[in-house]
């Protein structure tokens, strides 16, 4: 309940509240001021802003924004806890219609055959929605039906829209309409039945990105379907904003060149196989990122794989005046970094091989330790999860001179999966808090 309402009785449901009380002190008894609260809430769980939400008509009001934010609600479009070898009914209820109302973050899924509703024409208008995912293991036509009918219902406030594709791959229709305030895409593939025919719904997306999602800046998605985008010509337009440019600049620039292109999407993460082809790709996007992660598996049968180290170098020199994050877990790929001027979060993960071999270009064209005024002058942030000792030292500055500690730096994440238990691991450690003297070190135990 949002409104402080009387019981039978006439009691407040609420305890005493003392604005209602013009004669009285506005805290002349111990409590607690409204504008405290949200601040308080950050520090407690979702069941106790529930329960403190009875405490006052302060606490439920000024308590039940941060509710809503913090709130993901499942509505399951099938049948519940039935047997999958009989298909029954779902049904709307009152419980449904009060969390569509309440909160601005849902969750649809279905695990389960199920028939059609025979109330669905009574289902509720939802307008509000901040964020939707979608999360349908099998699929039937009046959920598909239901759920874009939301989605594009929501267009006007939708944030975020998340997809988790199992079977089927499916995406809401959104021709002819825009999601002005959209900024995150995710695109989760599970499972997929081979059967599938996988262009139509990656066109819709390619399509959806250009011309519905204009605000769209961050985008997480299968470097597959990435690819097959790119392949029918819509990777190159993505949402894209020239930089404004004063023409006295203009006349002082002289190269064309010099100019940098901001759009809306600047952070990328990518997800399952890549070859070198799936990376090449990228450099179809218009726009210079600032964030930039790769969760995914090497194919090491890919013929260019021998090419992968230039690309990825090639592509992160593209992006370096503007890219601040960049993480990666390729446990196969050989690495050669550029200078990254505007680097402040920077994570490798390679816990499985050692393999992977580092190389700084402190020098235009030249290769070598990494020099951290060079390459990464303003990072923050600094991740290294390894197999090997030898692969966490390849970040330590040069030995032996403080003129090289890297003061920028305020923490630094090392993890060693596999290493002899020696003094070895010790003296790591204390070169690394030579080398990072502003910096929380967290490491191996």
């Amino acid at each position: 309940m949002l409104r402080g309402e009387k019981s039978e009785g006439g009691d407040s449901k609420y305890g005493p509240d003392n604005e209602d009380n013009s004669t009285a002190s506005h805290y002349s008894e111990p409590t607690l001021i409204p504008d405290v609260i949200p601040h308080v809430c950050k520090f407690l769980g979702i069941r106790a802003i529930k329960k403190c939400q009875l405490v006052c008509r302060s606490w439920n009001y000024e308590a039940t924004p941060v509710l809503k934010a913090r709130t993901l609600t499942n509505i399951r479009l099938d049948s519940g806890n039935c047997d999958n070898r009989h298909r029954k009914e779902w049904r709307l209820d009152g419980r449904m219609e009060e969390k569509l109302g309440f909160n601005t973050y849902l969750k649809f899924s279905s695990y389960k055959s199920t028939l059609a509703p025979t109330d669905l024409e009574t289902f509720p208008s939802v307008r509000n929605v901040k964020s939707i995912v979608v999360h349908f293991y099998i699929w039937e036509d009046w959920q598909r039906d239901l759920c874009d009918k939301i989605i594009l219902s929501s267009s006007p406030t939708l944030e975020e829209l998340k997809y988790e594709w199992f079977f089927d791959q499916e995406f809401v229709p959104c021709t002819g309409t825009v999601f002005p305030k959209l900024k995150k895409l995710v695109i989760d593939c599970r499972l997929f039945d081979s059967q599938c025919p996988r262009n139509p719904p990656l066109k819709m997306v390619g399509k959806a990105i250009t011309e519905s999602f204009p605000a769209l800046e961050v985008l997480k998605i299968d470097c597959n379907n990435l690819y097959e985008i790119s392949n029918v010509e819509m990777l190159q337009k993505f949402p894209l904003q020239t930089s404004i440019v004063s023409f006295s600049t203009i006349l002082s620039l002289h190269y064309t060149e010099n100019f940098m292109f901001v759009g809306s999407l600047n952070s990328l993460e990518l997800t399952g196989d890549l070859d070198a082809d799936r990376l090449e790709c990228l450099f179809k996007i218009p726009s210079r990122l600032k964030k930039l992660d790769l969760y995914v598996d090497h194919e090491s049968y890919d013929l260019r794989d021998d090419e992968m180290p230039n690309i990825l170098y090639e592509l992160l020199k593209e992006h370096s005046p503007t890219l601040e994050k960049f993480s990666s877990d390729d446990e196969e790929t050989e690495y050669k970094f550029p200078a990254l001027p505007a680097m402040k979060n920077f994570g490798i993960d390679n816990t499985k091989t050692k393999k992977v071999g580092f190389e700084f270009e402190s020098i235009p064209g030249r290769f070598g330790r990494i020099d951290y005024k060079v390459c990464f002058p303003v990072l923050e942030i600094l991740c290294v999860h390894s197999y090997d000792l030898p692969t966490v030292a390849a970040f330590l500055p040069a030995e032996g001179c403080t003129c090289l500690a890297v003061k920028s730096v305020r923490e630094v994440h090392i993890n060693v999966c596999w290493y002899t238990r020696t003094g070895e691991l010790a003296g790591l450690r204390t070169r690394f808090l030579d080398g990072f003297p502003n910096a929380k070190i967290l490491g191996s135990k």
